[in-house]
């Protein structure tokens, strides 16, 4: 496993990090966009659990999520990269993280997220990818998910867990710990924490690198 600190360059979209207070409601976009972050449910910044020693954003899997606001240039043209950090306080159950919808998802919306068999997934294209590793509550994981010409790789703590070819292009990606609307009694809220998710445009991110925090302004 690799470790590194890349920054925060114009190819990264999204950057949110928890900083602020414990129990602050106010998330900020340290990329260049400084997209503003709409809360929902009790989403808040926590210093319950923490990767790098300070603080994550809280979702409790009732009603919490985060819409990001003008978003049409998160559309996953062309190489991406996806990555962050979770901790499940829950597991047993679909859990969106990233996705760009909160309905169900044909082609061209995406999704990923906890399965109810604790497998990471990624919904792409009308296909789901599986990590082989199973997930265990109460402990963080780094999961990455980048695309590279074709071919999109997802990663957990480092390690290539699956890949899969697309030649689309993915709708825009919209809510952190969204649901799905369709489903009242399994609504695919995320039960955990999260931490340092960063969105790269025009550029992959390195599936078999662990970072350190990223720094910017």
């Amino acid at each position: 496993m690799m470790v590194d600190n890349p920054g925060i360059d114009s190819t990264v979209k999204l950057c949110l990090q928890a900083q602020g207070e414990d129990g602050s409601t106010n998330f900020f976009d340290k990329s260049q966009s400084r997209r503003i972050i709409t809360r929902y449910g009790n989403t808040q910044i926590t210093n319950d659990k923490s990767i790098f020693q300070d603080n994550s954003i809280k979702f409790s899997g009732d009603g919490d999520y985060l819409e990001i606001e003008s978003y049409s240039d998160l559309t996953l043209s062309g190489d991406f990269g996806i990555g962050f950090f979770a901790y499940f306080t829950s597991i047993g159950a679909f859990q969106r993280i990233v996705t760009s919808a909160l309905g169900t998802l044909p082609s061209p919306m995406w999704a990923i997220r906890l399965s109810n068999s604790n497998r990471l997934q990624v919904v792409m294209e009308a296909t789901i990818v599986n990590s082989t590793v199973t997930i265990q509550s109460g402990r963080w994981y780094y999961v990455c998910v980048s695309r590279e010409g074709n071919t999109m790789s997802m990663s957990i703590d480092g390690i290539i867990q699956a890949t899969q070819t697309i030649s689309g292009t993915p709708d825009p990606a919209r809510y952190i710990g969204g649901y799905y609307t369709g489903s009242t009694s399994s609504p695919e809220y995320l039960k955990g924490y999260l931490d340092d998710l960063i969105i790269r445009i025009g550029k992959p991110i390195d599936p078999t690198i662990v970072p350190s925090r990223r720094t910017g302004t």
